[in-house]
């Protein structure tokens, strides 16, 4: 009896030592964690985390996985394949509404009309056009639209006198629009910096800037950052460390605009001295008014954002 009592006291005595050592060392271990995203100015966040050593600093190692379509970097999330995401707010919104699911959003990416990251760019020089380039002369052409853009592309070329109907429409990732624009492909299209200052650069026709936020709706939401509800519940704390490094990375570049450039070349190996980058707003200041509009505007409805929008005391270490 007497043994079976010291083994039982030797088991809880170890169990004491796990609960009170295993969360301290949970918390000196370094953490992978998985960023589905694209290629786009919206990345600069955590190059810029990753430049200064905040994800050191959370004993966070970043992985980036990137996606050609914004759907797939979803799936990855919602099939925990991911456990963090960068994404136009339109593909956040078609899950929203066609699958009931949500990303928890803490970060948000607003373009707006005062300094442009969208622009509509014709390749003037594969249509060798002498007279003044307007909108109707993109009747019958080939217009380029990133993925999950094409309806509010049509909708902002025909609001602009364009025949939509007479038009060809090519969805794909920002760097197939861009390579397909570069071979002549495509005779005009939607692009999104880092690409549309890359095109500039190259001397390439701007026929507007800013459409999103001067035609199809003021202050447009353009991305959404956030993980998913499953890896929210399972990983509170490590969630609370990404929203930390996020919002220090975001005042850095929010700051200093010129580092945020440099960084962010570094990695894309391109010119990006004239890159422009959207508003980041963090998780307390995010334009809800505009991303909730946006919406309403697409889908004639209101959005469920029961957690669509992460509370900033859900996200507090």
């Amino acid at each position: 009896m007497k043994t079976i009592l010291n083994i039982l006291i030797v088991i809880l005595l170890a169990a004491l030592l796990y609960v009170l050592i295993y969360p301290q060392y949970e918390e000196n271990k370094v953490q992978q964690v998985r960023i589905a995203c694209d290629s786009s100015i919206a990345l600069v966040v955590y190059f810029v985390a990753q430049d200064t050593g905040f994800f050191q600093k959370e004993k966070i190692e970043p992985i980036f996985v990137f996606y050609q379509n914004p759907n797939e970097g979803l799936e990855k999330v919602f099939k925990n394949e991911c456990d963090v995401g960068i994404f136009p707010w339109l593909a956040v919104f078609d899950y929203l509404k066609n699958k009931k699911e949500t990303l928890m959003v803490f970060t948000s990416y607003e373009f707006q009309s005062g300094i442009t990251v969208d622009a509509i760019i014709v390749n003037q020089k594969k249509l060798k056009l002498k007279e003044k380039i307007t909108f109707p002369l993109l009747n019958k052409k080939k217009f380029g639209v990133p993925f999950g853009y094409l309806a509010i592309a049509q909708e902002i070329l025909q609001k602009s006198g364009v025949d939509v109907k007479t038009v060809t429409f090519y969805e794909g990732s920002f760097g197939e629009i861009y390579d397909k624009f570069l071979k002549g492909e495509l005779d005009a299209g939607l692009f999104i910096e880092p690409y549309r200052s890359l095109l500039i650069k190259d001397g390439y026709y701007v026929l507007f800037e800013g459409p999103l936020p001067k035609i199809y709706l003021p202050s447009y939401p353009g991305y959404a950052l956030g993980f998913s509800k499953d890896f929210f519940n399972k990983k509170r704390r490590l969630c609370a460390k990404i929203k930390r490094l996020t919002d220090g990375a975001i005042a850095i570049v929010n700051k200093d605009a010129k580092y945020a450039r440099k960084v962010y070349k570094k990695h894309f190996q391109f010119s990006a001295e004239d890159v422009r980058l959207p508003d980041i707003q963090k998780t307390g200041v995010m334009n809800k008014g505009a991303i909730i509009s946006l919406f309403r505007k697409i889908y004639n409805e209101e959005p469920d954002t029961t957690t669509l929008f992460a509370k900033p005391y859900q996200l507090q270490l």
